[in-house]
């Protein structure tokens, strides 16, 4: 099985789709892509315009430094989470400040009340796993205090809240295409606005944005070549040309070692490249089928767990959820994901740290240890279970059996805290 972090999403067609941009090198310029895939995303979000970017966190800095903000500017997101939210932030010259969680993942709306002051400026809502906010409620409180509401949609393109597409309530979305993500052309991101006042002074800056370079962009196109040829041929030498990919750097990193420490990788913000944006054209419209897929597994987990008091798992109070992963808590997680990974079942480890991923220095993002209980208390226990198109419905099943036949000792109360 391929781990849950390395392209997860990968099929066929998006290694021959890789395969056609780097032998059809002469067609970016033409940036046919680029407009396909602008087209068919704002059509599916009924927007006018879309941004492409790099990254999502390329497109959040852009963004947020078109907000000209200063050092006392606070922008508020929640703790378990990615340094690639809070570091836009202080790249943008303002700082993030943390709330904790609820439940569901995502940010505690009482908590978020006690976080505003008058140097806040805008919330940043994260709908971590797929798994939409209480967005209405954010949204009230937001109206009330007069602050921006900025969709993060990472985890989330197609999921719905009450109906309605998460992307489309806030004042701006952004998006990630990266490996992981929801859709992937291993980095890439976007941008689209509802708030059409942000929308001019923001496009000020785009137009200082530079294009991705032909090296970097070959890099990531190798990245679902390597990748898919290394599982077609994992037990017999996948797993090295893998291993020799990375250590030559034909792969990319996700994340930066200088991201740890707050510090801008030299590649951002750029626009996303045409070859790229084929990359995320194709699997933008395999989305239904992407996410139909993680609802159903999603389902197999919760018919396993739902009538044991000792495994804590996310109800879906709202049945817009796409479930990127499939999260639960666990005293003894890292046990069970080590043994799962030796049984050949890889499970993900989004946020074992309060702020990923590991070594991010807490200091350098101004996260202060011990702030938010709740968080820290999951960021400690949590499991997140595939969901990808790569895992199937037996291989699912396998994972809640064997979690199920554990030892559980105790969930996740908040009055355990």
């Amino acid at each position: 099985m391929i781990h849950i972090s390395l392209s997860p999403n990968l099929q066929k067609d998006d290694a021959l789709t890789a395969l056609r941009g780097l032998f059809f090198v002469w067609e970016w310029r033409k940036g046919k892509n680029i407009q396909k895939l602008k087209k068919e995303f704002a059509q599916y979000f009924n927007a006018q315009n879309i941004y492409l970017f790099n990254s999502g966190r390329s497109a959040l800095f852009v963004f947020l430094k078109s907000l000209n903000l200063k050092e006392t500017d606070e922008i508020i997101i929640q703790s378990f989470t990615c340094n690639a939210v809070a570091n836009p932030i202080i790249w943008a010259g303002a700082k993030p400040v943390y709330t904790d969680i609820d439940e569901t993942f995502n940010i505690d709306t009482q908590n978020l009340k006690n976080s505003i002051n008058e140097n806040t400026k805008a919330i940043i809502i994260q709908n971590t796993f797929g798994i939409p906010a209480r967005i209405d409620k954010i949204l009230e409180i937001a109206k009330t205090n007069n602050i921006l509401v900025i969709e993060d949609c990472a985890h989330a393109l197609g999921a719905t809240y009450n109906g309605q597409k998460v992307g489309t309530f806030g004042d701006v979305a952004f998006f990630s295409f990266g490996r992981d993500k929801v859709i992937s052309s291993v980095y890439g991101g976007a941008i689209l606005f509802n708030n059409l006042q942000l929308e001019k002074s923001f496009i000020n800056e785009y137009r200082k944005v530079r294009q991705s370079s032909i090296f970097w962009t070959v890099q990531q196109l190798l990245h679902p070549l390597i990748t898919y040829t290394a599982l077609l041929t994992y037990n017999f030498g996948g797993k090295y040309l893998l291993y020799g990919a990375q250590k030559l750097r034909l792969l990319s990193k996700a994340v930066t070692h200088g991201e740890r420490y707050a510090k801008m990788p030299n590649y951002f913000p750029r626009k996303l490249s045409d070859p790229l944006s084929a990359l995320a054209l194709n699997q933008f419209r395999k989305l239904d089928t992407l996410n139909s897929h993680r609802r159903e597994l999603a389902r197999i987990y919760e018919a396993n767990f739902k009538d044991r008091e000792d495994v804590i798992y996310v109800e879906n109070y709202d049945k817009g959820a796409i479930w990127l992963r499939y999260p639960i808590l666990h005293d003894d997680a890292r046990e069970i994901k080590y043994e799962l990974k030796m049984r050949g079942n890889v499970v993900g480890d989004w946020y074992q740290e309060i702020v990923a991923p590991a070594e991010t220095s807490l200091e350098a993002v101004n996260y202060p240890m011990g702030k938010n209980k709740t968080a820290e208390y999951a960021a400690l226990r949590i499991l997140n279970l595939p969901t990808n198109i790569r895992t199937n419905r037996m291989q699912a099943q396998e994972i809640a059996s064997f979690i199920k036949a554990h030892n559980w000792k105790r969930g996740f109360e908040k009055q355990d805290l």
